[in-house]
């Protein structure tokens, strides 16, 4: 059966009444506080490397959503200037109608009316 082993105490939290500790009992706080310190620095670089993914994901989906976005504005113009076009020629061909009517309401006035089936 394993034990969990006794907490570390670094050199400043020693009790007072205890003697001073070796050189050995130096050097093995040392190490201890050099692997926790790489451990730490290996868990910070794991969490350096994902905040990296994570941006450069965030970056590219930027990126789509601007090229998507010029592509729908983009689109949206032309449908635009085309509705624009459309209204325009549907004007001229209002205005043709118009014109025509009014022509044809003056040479009613002007002539009289013709007989059904006979050509002027």
């Amino acid at each position: 059966m394993h034990t969990k082993p006794a907490p570390f105490l670094r050199s400043s939290e020693f009790p007072q009444a205890t003697a001073p500790p070796t050189a050995e009992d130096q050097i093995l706080m040392l190490q201890k506080d050099l692997v926790r310190a790489m451990q730490c620095a290996g868990r910070l670089r794991r969490r350096a490397r994902a905040a990296e993914r994570e941006l450069r994901h965030a970056r590219r989906e930027l990126a789509r959503t601007k090229a998507e976005s010029r592509e729908r504005l983009h689109a949206a113009r032309v449908e635009l200037l085309a509705m624009e076009a459309r209204c325009w020629a549907l004007d001229e061909v209002c205005r043709a109608l118009l014109l025509t009517i009014e022509q044809a309401a003056c040479s009613q006035v002007d002539e009289p009316p013709l007989a059904a089936g006979v050509s002027p």
